[in-house]
């Protein structure tokens, strides 16, 4: 039976002491001079995160590529340290999300040092990562090898319902993230057909890239003889597998389903772009919107942000009262809240949704 210390630190899927040093990492980073591409945190000088979880040094180095936890440079050193190395994207740095990414990656830390603490090969050693998670895996994803959109999509949803990233994307999930909508991602495989939609594709160009497939370091598809064979057993996992982890997501959100928004959940609900291009919106539809905007403002945790964002909020009221409000001015204001929280906006192309920055 699981004792109420253990419970504290590990619950439904989420890892406390991770969020703990992902946040004592995130309010350094904060404070980093920007042209600084590298940040490394003495990991004992917190001594109670410490005893939990121990390492010596973060080494968080920024870059324009990806976020990842290093496993080939973590561990101990020749010293004896142990060292958690993570790369994160410089265009979250000023971000709240950066929060949630290193959540993430931490997360992945965490479970490699459990196994490595106590003398275990790492999470990157398992059969699951040599199976699927190889260096051309990655290489594929990334655009390294050279394979056609369709592929592609197929590998990323094998790396989606791996247990390496499901364990990681608890912390998301618990986020309540929408940029990386794990829950989304994951409902959209339980009835995912990969045959069907061959269809849409060039036959030739599909057996092209199975070739390319099929030369790569990927061990998981060398039974397969041909890509009809492998999308089909694709499917079947991808429904199956899908659904238990609906299942898990779903006990995590039933435990956690008193916890309240954080400020940066909050950061994205002010931030959407108001509907159409040019024109109008009615004074009652943009009031309704407002009212929207302002249940939520108990979620702001910052007193001054608070005091900003209420004056906001009363000067667009003001300024809509009288007629129906052009979009440029619901866009005005939705620009300044975009701003009081150093906000991104999440329709650019480097931000889309769909975009996995993990």
């Amino acid at each position: 039976m699981m004792n109420n210390k253990n419970i504290i630190k590990e619950s439904a899927g989420v890892s406390f002491i991770v969020r703990e040093w992902a946040d004592i990492i995130y309010q350094i980073l904060k404070g980093l001079n920007p042209s600084e591409q590298r940040l490394i945190v003495d990991g004992q000088d917190y001594p109670k995160q410490f005893q939990e979880f121990s390492v010596d040094y973060f080494v968080i180095d920024f870059n324009d590529w990806t976020n990842g936890y290093l496993d080939e440079t973590s561990g101990y050193d020749k010293d004896g340290n142990y060292v958690v190395h993570i790369m994160v994207l410089n265009q979250f740095r000023k971000q709240p999300y950066m929060l949630t990414i290193l959540n993430h990656e931490v997360k992945h830390a965490y479970q490699d040092w459990q196994r490595r603490s106590k003398g275990y090969d790492g999470i990157f050693n398992t059969k699951e990562v040599k199976e699927v998670y190889t260096n051309d895996f990655i290489k594929i994803i990334k655009d390294k090898i050279s394979v056609g959109n369709f592929f592609k999509d197929i590998l990323k949803k094998y790396y989606l319902l791996t247990d390496l990233e499901l364990n990681a994307f608890m912390e998301n999930v618990y986020d309540k993230d929408i940029i990386n909508d794990y829950k989304k991602m994951i409902s959209q495989l339980t009835s995912f057909d990969a045959l069907r939609d061959t269809r849409y594709e060039n036959p030739t160009s599909l057996e092209k890239d199975w070739k390319v497939l099929k030369s790569s370091n990927l061990p998981f598809l060398k039974k397969y003889n041909d890509y009809t064979s492998f999308l089909n057993a694709s499917t079947k996992y991808f429904n199956k597998r899908s659904e238990e982890i609906i299942r898990k997501i779903n006990k995590l959100e039933y435990v956690h389903k008193d916890r309240g928004l954080t400020e940066q959940v909050a950061c994205h609900e002010v931030a959407p772009k108001g509907h159409g291009e040019g024109g109008y919106m009615s004074n009652e539809e943009a009031l309704s919107f407002i009212n929207k905007i302002v249940v939520d403002r108990n979620k702001i945790k910052d007193p001054k942000k608070l005091q900003m964002f209420d004056k906001t909020i009363s000067d667009f009221r003001h300024d809509i009262k009288v007629a129906d409000t052009n979009l440029d001015t619901v866009d005005t204001y939705l620009h300044k809240l975009r701003t009081l929280f150093n906000c991104f906006n999440l329709e650019t192309p480097d931000n889309k949704p769909k975009d996995k920055v993990f």
